[in-house]
């Protein structure tokens, strides 16, 4: 998938593709383009249903700010606030 994103808009930041994740259960892989570079970060399906990103500790965000209950509901309001890549 990676490979996708390559080829899309020579890595125009702002493309994203989201895609089940291939290791993990209830899980999906958002591949973002910023700055040149692509990033992946895990997204989880919560046992309430709502989806949130996993924290760098395998942690979940599970503030009540950080769940939303569609995945399109999460690339809205991420794509309206300016967050730090890493």
């Amino acid at each position: 998938m990676t490979r996708i994103l390559h080829r899309i808009d020579n890595r125009r930041t702002g493309n994203y593709l989201i895609r089940e994740s291939r290791n993990v259960r209830n899980a999906y892989t958002l591949s973002l383009c910023a700055m040149g570079q692509i990033y992946n970060y895990r997204i989880i399906s919560l046992p309430s249903g709502e989806y949130c990103f996993e924290g760098p500790d395998g942690e979940s965000g599970r503030d009540a700010h950080s769940q939303f209950s569609t995945l399109k509901e999460l690339i809205e309001h991420y794509s309206q606030i300016q967050v730090c890549i890493t």
